[in-house]
């Protein structure tokens, strides 16, 4: 990981694209779409959790590594989240 890497995963990476900016960068390996699923979102969380703890960043941008942002996700994976509390 370079200095500028606050995470990465699997599905996401987080890393500080200039002095005061972060990038979120949906890049599922080995696929050729980008699915959001429980792994991605909890690393989604945890790369929202490193930005949060980086100093000095005032913005973030969202992109995606693909030809499509998020192709789509399997609603029946998130049936207990959907149940839980804010």
């Amino acid at each position: 990981m370079s200095d500028k890497t606050l995470f990465q995963g699997d599905a996401i990476r987080a890393e500080r694209i200039d002095g005061d900016i972060a990038e979120i960068a949906f890049d599922l390996k080995g696929e050729s779409i980008n699915k959001f699923d429980a792994a991605t979102l909890g690393e989604l969380r945890q790369a929202v959790d490193a930005i949060k703890s980086a100093s000095g960043l005032k913005g973030v941008l969202s992109t995606s590594t693909k030809g499509v942002f998020i192709a789509g996700a399997d609603i029946k994976e998130f049936g207990q989240h959907f149940k839980m509390s804010d």
